[in-house]
């Protein structure tokens, strides 16, 4: 009797789950897309009936040179639309046609190129003025690269606090959101209810009440695993000005995969944070998903909080309907505003004093991918170490000669990702990249309490950066993505203390046959299409 109570809850409970995911904002998506598709594959079947099969072929063939001769794109690229065309003569070309149309007529893509051209003044003014004072051209090279060919600029005289944790990071923004008088800008990949939000929520009410200009914008992918489309119009009715950028919506595009992967906080133009953290409990383990949440951010105060306001405000405008002249003045606080205040009393003639920060976006609408950029250079410019901490470990050749050649060097070469991972298929994907890296001395670490979700670069006690790019195809690039970069920073202590720490609490991989056979099976099998995830 017992046991026929037990099969009936049993029962009653899977029902309700099914018609929970059956009416989920996921799956009716999920069917959406395959209805269009389907619709896709049914115009190539009137297309394949009035077109002979050797035109096909033919125009099969075409297609694929053309990939093969596409400038400026990843070779993965190129191999996995090869693969996809020649399984599904025809099909496949039509799909490509389809895609490529889609990255052409990319209206947002052209308007943030304007909207960057628009503001690069402010920060090469600053530029300008600074690099009469100080040497800039004795320096590393990956100063001159970021802002001969990426266009960010050195800060200096700036104040960092680096966070080793969710719990102190949200503890220190929740005090700096109470200080603010002008205005407070969020962006977030992920927003999610719970105690974190509610408590930050109550806070922007009251500065709205106060007079303060709250804007957040969160990415589009929240429709699917937290908040719906319309609490945009929540936020709003209480004088939030809020958006949701790229609405996941019941369309087979390209664009689904330029996700806003960004997590900036901006306060009165003086305090700015990035890192991994996103808003929501388990980031400050107050729920746990994945054991225990391991994540770091940064703080910076001082001018180099203008470089983040600027930043912000280029994907805000890019998102608005029209594409208006807009005034960034009003935003910029009147110590940013006199940039001569910062530089006046610095004299750097002893290297050894030299620090600087530099704050950087990267944009999958330009040809230039920074994040990867400034990732090799770190490891080339090593000599003693480099250590990361990233939650994906997803990586083409380019990359993977890159680090194993800063070994070849003799540089002690550390990489720390989850042993409990979010996303089991790309976990077998992370752990394959193991086999090579292992083979020539790369040491591999994994987090054995949890959930490494840190994007942390560490190189020779000098050099670091904190950001929100993992080191895979998706945030390298696909995503909007930001970051700092830290030269000579008193933080990179406390970075390298947070490396330390973390190494106690992981386990080295020393034998890539450790890994169970179905992952490195699976594994093998999913890095081939692995410039798609």
């Amino acid at each position: 009797m017992h046991s026929s109570k037990k099969t009936k809850k049993l029962k009653k409970k899977t029902k309700k789950a099914l018609i929970r995911i059956i009416f989920s904002r996921f799956f009716l998506i999920l069917i959406a897309l395959v209805l269009e598709v389907s619709l896709l594959y049914y115009i190539f079947a009137i297309i394949s009936s009035k077109v002979s099969f050797p035109i096909i072929i033919l125009f099969n063939f075409i297609v694929t040179l053309i990939i093969l001769n596409v400038p400026n794109q990843k070779d993965s690229y190129k191999f996995v639309w090869v693969i996809f065309i020649n399984t599904l003569p025809g099909a496949g070309v039509l799909f490509y046609l389809y895609y490529v149309l889609q990255k052409r007529f990319n209206i947002g893509g052209r308007r943030l190129g304007k909207i960057i051209a628009d503001s690069k003044k402010y920060n090469q003014d600053y530029f300008d003025h600074i690099s009469k004072n100080i040497d800039i051209e004795e320096k590393n090279g990956i100063l001159s690269y970021m802002y001969r060919s990426a266009g960010f600029y050195p800060y200096f005289d700036n104040r960092t606090t680096y966070f080793s944790n969710g719990i102190e990071y949200f503890n220190d923004v929740i005090e700096e959101l109470k200080k603010a008088q002008k205005f407070i800008f969020i962006e977030t990949f992920i927003l999610s209810d719970g105690k974190i939000w509610q408590e930050i929520f109550e806070i922007l009410k009251q500065k709205v009440s106060e007079g303060v200009e709250v804007k957040i914008m969160y990415d589009g992918l929240n429709t699917i695993s937290s908040f719906d489309i319309g609490y945009t119009r929540v936020l709003r009715e209480h004088g939030i000005n809020a958006k949701m950028f790229a609405k996941i919506i019941p369309l087979l595009s390209s664009n689904h995969n330029n996700r806003d992967h960004r997590k900036i906080i901006v306060i009165d133009d003086k305090v700015a944070y990035t890192g991994g953290i996103n808003i929501a409990d388990e980031y400050a383990n107050i729920y746990k998903r994945f054991g225990v949440w391991k994540d770091s951010a940064i703080k910076v105060k001082g001018m180099a909080a203008m470089s983040f306001t600027i930043m912000f405000l280029q994907v805000w405008h890019m998102t608005e309907e029209k594409n208006a002249n807009f005034n960034y003045d009003e935003y910029l606080s009147e110590v940013n505003k006199n940039k001569k205040l910062e530089t006046e009393n610095l004299n750097y003639k002893n290297r050894n004093e030299f620090s600087y920060l530099i704050p950087y976006a990267d944009y999958p609408s330009d040809k230039e991918n920074v994040s990867e950029q400034l990732f090799k250079m770190m490891f080339n410019y090593s000599y003693r170490y480099i250590y990361v901490m990233t939650p994906y470990l997803i990586l083409d050749e380019s990359m993977l000669d890159t680090i194993i050649r800063a070994k070849k060097r003799g540089v002690d070469v550390k990489i720390f990702t989850p042993h409990i991972p979010d996303k089991k298929l790309i976990f077998f994907v992370t752990r394959c990249n193991y086999k090579y890296l292992l083979q020539h001395g790369v040491e591999v670490y994994e987090y054995t309490k949890g959930f490494v979700h840190s994007k942390v670069f560490l190189q020779d006690d000098k050099r670091a950066v904190v950001g929100t790019a993992n080191l895979d195809f998706r945030s390298l690039y696909l995503h909007y993505e930001d970051g700092l970069y830290i030269y000579n920073d008193r933080s990179i202590t406390d970075i390298k203390k947070d490396f330390e720490d973390l190494m106690k609490k992981s386990e080295r991989i020393r034998d890539f046959d450790e890994i169970p056979k179905y992952q490195r099976f699976i594994g093998a099998i999913l890095k081939v299409f692995a410039s798609q995830f």
